[in-house]
């Protein structure tokens, strides 16, 4: 009985695709549908149900097709935007802040030299994973990594200078990796400095890089590191200075200016050193005490 109720379904439903075919014929003609045969049961007066499923089914098809192409050609403009700016960032960092290549102990490619501008900027030995840092709303903070590397991470100071070692874009932020340089050589890296390496991510609004004017970018990066020296110049020979005097009660920030950051710094409750090559000075309460 099952076999034979479904031959008859589908000839009710081949011959109402007919109908439906003939109407559409007879109004393209101008006909008023009439028609020498009917399906059975059914005048053309009243329409089928499933005629009329089907005819709104015809009916509504263009619109969700328009629908479905709307919604996939809308997000795959804004991907093509969004890379097209990405790609235009990344030429203009390029440009003006080219990173330099170091490998062995040498400056295989010669590239930015940084200044530091803003106290807060942890960071680690080169050794040890890069220390991260980031910048929002003019506050330096540590990220992830490092929080995970402060047992064995210090401050990049005011002043002090770092190479440029690669920038990163990314979708709402600009990431700089820079490792401190000591005399900051274009030619070799100084065998008397121990390097410390960070990552200082600059965060943006959502969209920001798509439109932003660059010079607005330079702005918010100028507020962290600045050039020593414009683009592609390499870092000369820098003017002798007298020998720097360490005196008792001088600070910490005293002592840097005059020689340079530490080789490594020793904290040991209220006492706190700085290592040099040849020199160790002891601070108490931030105040020199006694030099070694």
């Amino acid at each position: 009985m099952r076999g034979g109720g479904s031959r008859a379904g589908e000839a009710r439903d081949v011959q109402w695709a007919r109908w439906l075919k003939f109407r559409e014929n007879s109004k393209k003609t101008g006909s008023n549908g009439a028609c020498a045969w009917e399906p059975k049961g059914v005048s053309l007066g009243h329409q089928h149900p499933q005629a009329d499923d089907l005819e709104r089914l015809v009916r509504a098809t263009p619109i969700f097709v328009i629908l479905i192409a709307g919604s996939v050609v809308t997000p795959l403009a804004a991907a093509d935007k969004s890379r097209a700016s990405k790609a235009n960032v990344e030429q203009q960092l390029s440009s003006q802040y080219p990173p330099a290549k170091l490998s062995r102990g040498r400056v295989t490619q010669p590239g930015s030299v940084l200044v530091i501008q803003r106290n807060g900027i942890g960071a680690s030995p080169a050794s040890a994973l890069a220390y991260s840092n980031k910048f929002k709303d003019g506050q330096i903070k540590p990220g992830m990594k490092g929080a995970l590397t402060q047992n064995v991470a210090r401050d990049l100071r005011v002043g002090e200078r770092v190479f440029l070692v690669k920038t990163e874009v990314k979708e709402a932020s600009i990431v700089f990796h820079v490792q401190s340089c000591g005399a900051c050589s274009a030619v070799e890296i100084d065998p008397e400095h121990l390097p410390y390496k960070a990552s200082v991510s600059f965060q943006f609004p959502k969209r920001y890089l798509e439109t932003a004017p660059f010079s607005e970018i330079q702005r918010t990066i100028a507020q962290v590191f600045n050039h020593t020296s414009p683009p592609g110049a390499a870092a000369g020979p820098q003017p002798q200075a007298p020998p720097a005097k360490i005196e008792l009660g001088q600070t910490t920030d005293q002592v840097a200016a005059g020689l340079g950051q530490p080789d490594k710094v020793v904290k040991l409750d209220e006492k706190e050193i700085y290592v040099y090559k040849n020199l160790k000075i002891i601070f108490l309460n931030g105040k020199v005490s006694d030099v070694e």
